[in-house]
């Protein structure tokens, strides 16, 4: 994460955000509040892959039939785009 943008955090926690956790209404599911815009950032480390959604009511509310999510790799892979 960039200095300033880690410098502006007022929170002693910082958070990296990929995928529909960078959508206010699942932070606000998930956190209870948006948690806001925050700054672009990348992990390095990891790769983006998908597994299936099992539950149907969340397929049905999200129009989600997969869930992003970060596997460690060894590779030289990109970096992962978030917040």
């Amino acid at each position: 994460m960039a200095a300033d943008a880690a410098a502006s955090m007022t929170a002693g926690s910082l958070l990296f955000a990929y995928g529909t956790l960078q959508d206010p209404a699942v932070q606000t599911a998930v956190f209870g509040r948006d948690l806001g815009p925050g700054a672009p950032d990348r992990l390095s480390g990891f790769r983006l892959s998908h597994i299936p959604v099992d539950d149907l009511q969340v397929t049905a509310e999200t129009g989600l039939t997969h869930y992003p999510i970060l596997i460690p790799t060894p590779d030289a892979a990109p970096p992962v785009p978030g917040r």
